[in-house]
């Protein structure tokens, strides 16, 4: 679910990808962890004078080492595109303040400095296509979060939102069990 709200004219943007059975699948859980992991080093970089396109690049290396890993086809099917878009088809981030893609015209090679906001969204999807392991089919996952740039440590501004793979699936339960189902 890709979610946002305004609060004091502000936007925020979260995502978090869950499995419909309320636990992830060994193959979902594989993916969300290589996903959860991309984010965790990207948040490391969300610092003073980094950019949003140093940010990318790392994400782009990470997830690029993951789909190999995962035997996912990396051939580009498009001219003038990367070979990754093909899973992974968006920019890890994106300015965040009035409007939910706050601006535009800030180009993504500005460095970051302390009063920032950015989503942080690492992601990888998977449909299915005869060339792309089965495994993998129909598996896809996106973590995002807000991120306020501080003069130390990046300050994750939806920290309540819960996003390790046991927290995820704790909620699930607990959603069900309150709803009176026995699973999500």
């Amino acid at each position: 679910m890709d979610a946002g709200c305004e609060l004091h004219g502000y936007s925020s943007d979260v995502t978090r990808s869950w499995p419909v059975a309320g636990t992830f699948t060994p193959d979902q859980a594989r993916v969300y962890s290589a996903v959860l992991s991309v984010w965790r080093a990207c948040l490391a970089l969300c610092r003073p004078g980094r950019t949003l396109h140093d940010i990318h690049a790392t994400s782009v290396a990470l997830l690029t080492s993951a789909m190999k890993e995962f035997g996912a086809p990396l051939s580009s099917r498009l001219p003038h595109t990367q070979p990754y878009t093909r899973f992974y088809a968006h920019s890890v981030g994106h300015w965040l303040g009035m409007d939910t893609h706050d601006c535009a015209t800030v180009s993504l090679t500005t460095p970051l400095q302390p009063g920032v906001v950015l989503a942080l969204e690492p992601g990888l999807y998977f449909p299915a296509h005869p060339d792309t392991p089965a495994w993998l089919w129909d598996i896809g996952i996106r973590i995002e979060d807000d991120v306020l740039i501080t003069d130390g440590e990046p300050e994750v501004l939806s920290q309540g939102v819960p996003r390790e793979k046991d927290d995820v699936e704790a909620l699930l339960h607990d959603m069900a069990a309150a709803a009176g189902r026995g699973s999500p």
